[in-house]
C-alpha cells in the first residue's frame, strides 16, 4: 500500500499532467487518446472532442487529487480489494511511462484546420504562420479577466506561462460561467469558438467578440453590459441570452440574419419599434 501511495505523489501527478498539457498544446489528439487508454478511460466516450478529453484527463490526474487517490488506496486495502489496487497501480504506471511525441504529426494526424487556413486567418496565412505572428505575451495581466479564467480552467496552478496562441487552439463550446471575469481581453484570438457561456460574470464591455466569426450560441446573462454593438458582426449567431444586464439599445441584433432566440429579460429596453421588428424575426423573451 505504501508503495502505491508513493506512486500517486504530487510529483508524479504533475509529470502526467505536464504530458497532457504538452499533447494538448501540440494539438496531438493521438497522444491524448493514448494517455486516456493507458489511464483506464475509454477514448470513444469523448466522440473525437479533443478539448473534452483534455479536461477529463486533467481532472483525473491533477495533483490536487492526490488526497483522493490516497484515500481510495487505503479504502481498497482495508476492503482487501486486490483487483482495484492492481488497476490503480497499472493506470498510474502506464501514464507515467507514456511518452507522447512532441511532433503533432507523429501519428499521421493532421492539425485542426490545416487544409482550411482561411478559417483561422482571413488573410490566407498558413496555420504555422498565423501562430508565429501572434504576440508573445509571457505573463497574463494582474487583473482577473478572460485569459486568466481560461488558464485557470485548463491548467489550474500548473502552468504560469500562457500565450495568446493557446487561445487560438480552443474550439467548440467554451463554458466560463460565474468566473468573476471583468474584461474580455484576448478573446479575439478564440476564432474557432462556436459557443460561449459567460453567464454570471462582471463583464461590461464586449470588445473582441466581433472577431469570432463562427459563434452561433452566446450566453451573457447576469453581467453588467450596456452596449451590445460588437454583436452586430456575429452574423451566424442563432442564440443570444442577454438577460439581466443594462441593455437599452437592442438595434445591433437586427443585423443578425440567423438569430432564432434572444432573451432580454431584466433589461431596460424601451424601443418598442425595434423590439417589434425583432419579434417578427425570432423568438424574444422580454
Amino acid at each position: 500500500m505504501k508503495e502505491l501511495i508513493c506512486m500517486y505523489s504530487e510529483e508524479n501527478l504533475s509529470r502526467i499532467t505536464g504530458k497532457i498539457i504538452l499533447a494538448y498544446r501540440k494539438q496531438n489528439g493521438a497522444a491524448l487518446y493514448r494517455l486516456a487508454r493507458e489511464a483506464g478511460l475509454n477514448p470513444d466516450d469523448f466522440s473525437g472532442n479533443r478539448g473534452k478529453l483534455f479536461k477529463r484527463l486533467m481532472a483525473t490526474f491533477h495533483p490536487d487529487r492526490r488526497v483522493f487517490f490516497h484515500s481510495m488506496i487505503r479504502r481498497y486495502h482495508s476492503e482487501g480489494n486486490g483487483p482495484a489496487l492492481e488497476r490503480m497501480r497499472k493506470n498510474i504506471a502506464l501514464a507515467l511511462t507514456a511518452d507522447p511525441p512532441q511532433d503533432p504529426f507523429a501519428y499521421g494526424e493532421e492539425p485542426v484546420y490545416r487544409t482550411d487556413s482561411t478559417r483561422i486567418n482571413p488573410d490566407g496565412d498558413s496555420w504555422e504562420e498565423y501562430l508565429e505572428d501572434l504576440p508573445m505575451r509571457e505573463e497574463v495581466s494582474e487583473e482577473w479577466g478572460f485569459i486568466e479564467a481560461v488558464k485557470n480552467m485548463m491548467y489550474g496552478n500548473l502552468f504560469s506561462e500562457f500565450l495568446p496562441k493557446d487561445l487560438a487552439y480552443l474550439e467548440g463550446m467554451l463554458d466560463l460561467p460565474d468566473s468573476e471575469i471583468e474584461d474580455l481581453e484576448g478573446i479575439d484570438f478564440c476564432r474557432n469558438l462556436t459557443g460561449l457561456n459567460l453567464e454570471g460574470n462582471r463583464i461590461s464591455r464586449l470588445n473582441g467578440l466581433e472577431k469570432l466569426p463562427y459563434l452561433s450560441v452566446l450566453y451573457l446573462a447576469r453581467n453588467r453590459i450596456e452596449d451590445i454593438g460588437p454583436l452586430a458582426s456575429l452574423t451566424g449567431l442563432k442564440t443570444a441570452d442577454l438577460a439581466y444586464n443594462d441593455i437599452g439599445d437592442i438595434s445591433p441584433l437586427l443585423n443578425l440574419p440567423e438569430l432564432e432566440y434572444v432573451n432580454l429579460l431584466g433589461n431596460p429596453v424601451e424601443d418598442g419599434v425595434t423590439l417589434g421588428k425583432l419579434r417578427e424575426r425570432c423568438l424574444v423573451i422580454f
